[in-house]
């Protein structure tokens, strides 16, 4: 079954480094993977240039890219954003299911991921420390997501292993 893996984690986590070694393995099994992650949309001339007031744009242009992924076929895609809330996963979600997709929530378990001062002093686009206070603050723990997923769209939700899968 094909699978789409939502990364889950603050800047900083080893989420995008986990990613990484996620398609690394697949790459080795020779399955086609992609990774859609919003920050690719904020580069410019291989630089990362933040600018919030095109937050909610390059938010919806990962999402189509992730949905033409979809619709491809791809066998894993991986998407790495912070998905900190299940507000903030749920297109994925929706768009995974509805492409008969294994859904797969993944998060690093790196011993500083929910510490703010080593996330401000490990994460590479030099989110300030009270951002990432303020993602720890919104943080809903998996099973609440897979659980709510499970909940509005019909789908089976394994706790054990953090997927989500069409009842049919």
């Amino acid at each position: 079954m094909n699978k789409l893996i939502i990364m889950r984690g603050c800047p900083g986590s080893g989420k995008s480094t986990l990613a990484h070694s996620i398609l690394l393995e697949a790459f080795e099994d020779n399955k086609t993977h992609i990774r859609h992650s919003t920050d690719n949309y904020f580069m410019k001339d291989g630089t990362y240039v933040f600018n919030v007031a095109l937050l909610h744009k390059n938010h919806l242009q990962n999402l189509n890219a992730t949905i033409n992924s979809l619709k491809e076929g791809v066998s894993l895609i991986v998407v790495d954003n912070t998905n900190t809330t299940f507000k903030e996963c749920d297109p994925y979600i929706k768009a995974g299911l509805e492409a008969n997709y294994l859904v797969k929530f993944v998060e690093p378990t790196t011993t500083w991921a929910k510490n703010p001062e080593e996330l401000f002093q490990r994460n590479t686009h030099s989110v300030p420390l009270e951002n990432i206070k303020k993602m720890l603050a919104r943080w809903e723990e998996t099973y609440y997501i897979g659980e709510t997923a499970a909940q509005k769209y019909g789908a089976n939700y394994n706790h054990f292993d953090k997927t989500l899968s069409n009842k049919n």
